[in-house]
């Protein structure tokens, strides 16, 4: 399961390009964004279009909240991939 924390920031929206990069090498895998607390929450919809569970849980403690968040409301998974909102990945 892939976690992403995000802040969105609608000048920069790397987050959808992060998910895009995600669905492209591992289509198959669970991606959950933990928004921190945007002003700005017009992505939840291309999010979802694209699968992706949207928490908004109004995160003030960014990626350590986020992390921890879907570590407690998903403890089943394998394996968790805890990234960044700004992060670009170059391979799988």
């Amino acid at each position: 399961m892939f976690v992403i924390a995000c802040k969105f920031n609608s000048l920069y929206p790397n987050v959808i390009n992060l998910v895009d990069q995600i669905i492209k090498l591992h289509p198959e895998e669970k991606i959950v964004v933990v928004d921190s607390k945007s002003d700005d929450k017009s992505y939840f919809k291309t999010l979802e279009e694209k699968g992706v569970i949207i928490e908004d849980i109004n995160n003030k403690h960014r990626e350590l909240g986020a992390y921890w968040h879907a570590y407690k409301k998903f403890p089943n998974e394998n394996h968790y991939f805890l990234l960044h909102d700004s992060m670009k990945l170059k391979g799988s």
